[in-house]
């Protein structure tokens, strides 16, 4: 088998776990025109286009800092009870900048910290890098990106919802206090498009780990014997975190154009 060959059958094998996973979210909760926003992380056409040619057009190339990654990884083992007590903001160490991959050289220095309310109120460490003027901030392993609370607390409510009757008793269950479940049910909606979109992408580019295993939460946990399965795979995919779609990866959100296929030129 070719490069070529393998690259494409890798991409069959994403389209045929996407299918799956789309019809997985439409079972459990019908249908709903935003959740295909979370299946085009893959583009095969673009991609094999760009491997062809070895040339990126000028529809797939992002204006200047527009579909950045803004969010990098903080790499600990602390929870959040910890990482407040033990002000672990303050030890964060200043990162490469994903353009010129060198903080020195761009300028990278403090700019101060942002306040996430869940799962507990915490600062996260903020940076400025002033080639790119952009700020990035350093999320620690535990907090999911760009959604409240914590990887662990998405990940047991996937759970719930598997091992529940439907989605209206899982919320019934996560969120007992309310008395009106038509926001606990679109967000659990989207929160289980969003996880299986990643599942699926991380099970098709880790066949090492996931060979044979569907793309489901329960079947991937056995897989690795492990209960925290989205904290070991931002841990485990941390060299694509910045094209893997959120709450795990730190993808930008689609900003109305075609997504961007890679990382900015470095010069």
């Amino acid at each position: 088998m070719t490069v070529r060959d393998g690259f494409l059958s890798q991409a069959a094998l994403f389209r045929q776990r996407a299918r799956s996973v789309r019809d997985a979210v439409l079972r459990a909760f019908g249908p709903d025109r935003r959740l295909s926003l979370a299946f085009r992380s893959f583009r095969p056409k673009v991609a094999r286009r760009r491997f062809e040619t070895g040339k990126v057009g000028p529809r797939d190339s992002p204006s200047p800092g527009r579909g950045r990654p803004v969010q990098l990884r903080f790499e600990t083992d602390l929870t959040a009870e910890d990482y407040v007590s033990r002000r672990e903001w303050r030890n964060a160490s200043r990162p490469p900048c994903l353009k010129s991959g060198s903080g020195r050289a761009c300028g990278m220095a403090r700019h101060g910290t942002y306040e996430r309310k869940t799962p507990v109120v915490m600062p996260v460490a903020r940076f400025y890098c002033g080639g790119c003027r952009t700020t990035f901030s350093l999320l620690p392993d535990f907090a999911a990106a760009r959604r409240p609370g914590s990887l662990q607390e998405i990940e047991d409510g996937m759970a719930v919802l598997a091992g529940s009757r439907g989605p209206w008793a899982a919320a019934r269950q996560l969120f007992p206090e309310r008395g009106e479940m038509s926001n606990a049910i679109r967000g659990l909606r989207r929160a289980f498009a969003a996880v299986s979109a990643f599942l699926a992408i991380v099970a098709t580019m880790r066949p090492d780990l996931f060979r044979g295993c569907p793309s489901e939460l329960g079947a991937m946990r056995a897989a690795l014997g492990t209960e925290t399965l989205l904290v070991d795979l931002r841990r485990e995919m941390t060299a694509h975190l910045a094209f893997l779609p959120p709450p795990v990866g730190f993808k930008p959100p689609w900003t109305g154009g075609n997504l961007p296929t890679g990382p900015p030129n470095r010069e």
